[in-house]
């Protein structure tokens, strides 16, 4: 990009460009095309790449200890960016993953409630993933053995499933 504005100048006549000095590049110029540069590298290549690392380090991190999993997984996602959904889903599906049995609901209920709420946010990213609204529809079930309210949340999570899979039998079993 720098070379074609640079060439937008005037060209020399052939007898005299062995004489003449080449146009200077403006200074102004190029401080803007480096941020422009730098601003893109930032975005679309290190900032998704930030974000991976964390999503990777909060998942294994959920393997042993959700409580300390959690805030890396709000970090990351308070972070934006292209892969905020991504990071809503992997909370989504380690919350559904530790949420296995009415024990682990009851050590975790601080933690699996507030990933369930977070993992909500994910509605407004895939609003039609018939996928996302049977995991929480499943998620919001397994929270309705410590608290029934859930189970309501769970209805309408697998009836908007339903709308978008009409045939799919596993969402009419749930």
């Amino acid at each position: 990009i720098a070379a074609l504005v640079a060439s937008f100048g005037e060209e020399p006549a052939n007898e005299s460009y062995a004489k003449k000095q080449p146009t200077a590049f403006p200074a102004s110029l190029a401080v803007l095309l480096s941020v422009g540069a730098i601003t893109t590298i930032y975005l679309f290549s290190l900032k998704p790449a930030i974000l991976a690392n964390e999503l990777l380090m909060a998942e294994s991190t959920a393997q042993s200890s959700l409580t300390n999993a959690l805030p890396i997984y709000k970090k990351a996602y308070q972070r934006g960016g292209p892969l905020s959904d991504e990071i809503l889903a992997g909370l989504l599906r380690v919350g559904t993953e530790k949420a296995n049995s009415r024990e682990s609901i009851q050590n975790n209920s601080v933690e699996l409630k507030e990933i369930y709420n977070l993992s909500k946010e994910l509605e407004k990213y895939r609003p039609k993933d018939v996928y996302t609204w049977l995991t929480l529809g499943q998620f919001a079930t397994m929270l309705g053995t410590i608290d029934p309210s859930y189970f309501n949340e769970a209805e309408m999570y697998f009836k908007k499933a339903l709308e978008f899979s009409p045939a799919r039998q596993q969402i009419y079993y749930s």
